[in-house]
């Protein structure tokens, strides 16, 4: 049954008042509250009491494995743009090597083994107006060679697991496919794993669900406090939600498909985004939510929003160590 309902939120409730600012269109809530109808004419209002979000337990609970493992976070590598870092991309793959760095730093490279990278790989084609004017390789197909490339240079042992992102080659409208093999056949062809965004995969038994995050925009721009500089505090809102695109209407494009995929139906331990090209993680509820940067100084449309982006610092998850987290910075340490 769908129908509408006035509600009024009384002064006197201060906390609910503050949980307004952050409900947006189509969010699903909860509203606890009395219902009065008006006898005359049949008028029906919720003098509400609380809004009760989906919400994740307050105590998510993380069964770590006992290998000494870790997990590298990295998204927006946009390999064939004129901003792409390639001086600090090859430190990346000589730090994932082992090549520099004190002992320390060393060890910490030789435990991972995995690669998450949550879109963006490549620059794209015709993603915006006059890209071509910000290309260095203006052939799709060449840049996920070029992709390719310099993923080969990766340690073997690592495992890449490879969502796509709104400059990839897939449709503008979430949810994504995985990027088609006839346009990076050499990214199958080295055994990665390709997926689609958003995409969950068990590593080593730690539930990681990656989502390249154009939504967070979105509600940066709709609910006040809220920043591209803090994707922390966005990425809350997801998990408060439980819902990767929760509304509708805005920037960010949602296809009409039969199953919503936006919907968290079960809680991972590690989400992952990027989108923003701004480092932050934290946990919430005992959830670790990831944003993690990119290797592209900034762009015409990033110094639009204010983002001055945070390249060369992947984020580093030990799997043990009941997923300690640190931020590397490439330029800064190394």
């Amino acid at each position: 049954t769908t129908g509408q309902c006035t509600t009024l939120v009384r002064h006197k409730t201060q906390d609910v008042c503050r949980i307004v600012d952050y409900l947006l269109p189509d969010h699903v809530v909860i509203v606890d509250g009395v219902l009065s109808i008006n006898p005359d004419n049949h008028s029906r209002i919720i003098l509400v009491n609380d809004f009760i979000f989906p919400d994740s337990p307050t105590t998510h609970t993380v069964n770590c494995p006992q290998e000494d493992l870790s997990i590298c976070f990295i998204s927006d590598t946009h390999f064939g743009s004129t901003e792409w870092m390639g001086k600090v991309w090859h430190r990346f793959v000589d730090y994932l090597n082992c090549r520099i760095g004190n002992d320390r730093q060393r060890e910490q490279a030789g435990k991972i083994k995995y690669l998450c990278i949550a879109g963006d790989l490549v620059d794209g084609i015709g993603v915006y107006p006059d890209q071509d004017k910000h290309l260095t390789i203006t052939d799709i197909y060449k840049q996920y060679e070029a992709c390719a490339g310099y993923l080969a240079a990766i340690p073997e042992y690592i495992s890449i697991i490879i969502s796509p992102g709104d400059h990839d080659a897939v449709r503008k409208a979430i949810p994504n496919p995985a990027i088609p093999k006839d346009i990076a056949p050499n990214l199958y062809d080295q055994g990665y794993l390709m997926l689609g965004n958003p995409t969950t995969v068990s590593l080593h038994g730690i539930k990681t669900q990656m989502f390249h995050g154009t939504s967070l925009i979105d509600i940066n721009m709709s609910i006040p406090g809220m920043s591209n500089e803090d994707p922390f505090g966005t990425m809350k809102e997801l998990l408060r939600c439980r819902d990767l695109a929760p509304t509708y209407g805005k920037k960010t494009e949602i296809a009409p498909v039969e199953k919503n995929w936006m919907i968290m139906e079960s809680l991972p331990d590690i989400l992952h985004t990027g989108h923003l090209h701004k480092n932050g993680y934290g946990k919430y509820h005992g959830i670790l939510a990831i944003n993690s940067g990119c290797f592209q100084a900034q762009t015409d449309f990033m110094n639009s929003l204010g983002i001055i982006p945070d390249y060369g610092k992947p984020t580093i998850v030990n799997i043990k160590n009941r997923l300690q987290t640190k931020v590397i910075d490439l330029i800064g340490e190394y």
